[in-house]
């Protein structure tokens, strides 16, 4: 099981929401091939109306397999793996909202389960004193699951998209859904689906958005595209 943990100072952690509603994402999904990407975002809020929340952050432990590749964003910055050996630095403003996101392209061959940890904690306190937040990811789910041929042609087109948008998946789905996210992580356009399906996407906000779609809860795909004016 991939596990990424993130911890956070425990003063000003109290001002640091996750709005996932849970401190721990379990991920058993399925991607099409070593070239397709496994993102997972943590949601956080600064709670507070007057202070503004200056955050560190480190990677503590790592046992990916080497010719795995994967980046970790965290609310002011994307940074691949290679870049981060180093303490990393995020400000959220008073009410601001911001995303920790990891994209993770697996290494199917084999498909090795390892761990990585983040902790990140306010610049005031001490790192010693943290609470935590989990990313679970079974590398192994991850590189099986469902079909790989379907899921590589599940797709959202045209990109860019200005108002409509269409949504191909090949085959029915029994309890279907699309979620698209902004880049700070809110979920700004949610509906059900059991197959192909016309999205209008036409109140959405010019930029980049994520789109993830599931069935039954365990997500099967995620499509990156942009909306245009």
């Amino acid at each position: 099981m991939l596990s990424l943990v993130m911890t956070l100072g425990a003063l000003r952690a109290q001002s640091l929401v996750v709005l996932n509603g849970s401190d721990t994402l379990r991920v058993d999904t399925s991607v099409s091939s070593v070239s397709s990407h496994v993102i997972e975002i943590f949601n956080l809020k600064n709670s507070s109306a007057t202070d503004t929340l200056h955050m560190n952050w480190k990677v503590t432990l790592n046992t990916l397999a080497h010719n795995a590749s994967w980046s970790m964003c965290d609310p002011n910055l994307c940074l691949a793996s290679t870049q981060l050996s180093n303490t990393q630095h995020y400000t959220l403003n008073p009410l601001q909202q911001g995303i920790m996101k990891f994209d993770f392209i697996p290494n199917c061959t084999p498909a090795t389960n390892a761990t990585l940890q983040v902790r990140t904690w306010a610049a005031e306190d001490s790192a010693a004193t943290t609470t935590e937040l989990t990313w679970l990811l079974n590398v192994a789910a991850v590189c099986t699951g469902i079909s790989d041929i379907e899921t590589a042609r599940i797709a959202v087109y045209p990109n860019p998209v200005r108002d409509m948008a269409h949504l191909s998946i090949p085959g029915t789905l029994d309890n279907g859904q699309i979620d698209i996210y902004n880049l700070l992580g809110s979920r700004v356009y949610s509906t059900s689906v059991r197959g192909d399906k016309d999205l209008d996407l036409s109140s959405l906000d010019a930029g980049l958005y994520i789109a993830r779609i599931s069935d039954g809860g365990k997500v099967i795909a995620t499509r990156k595209f942009t909306k245009s004016e």
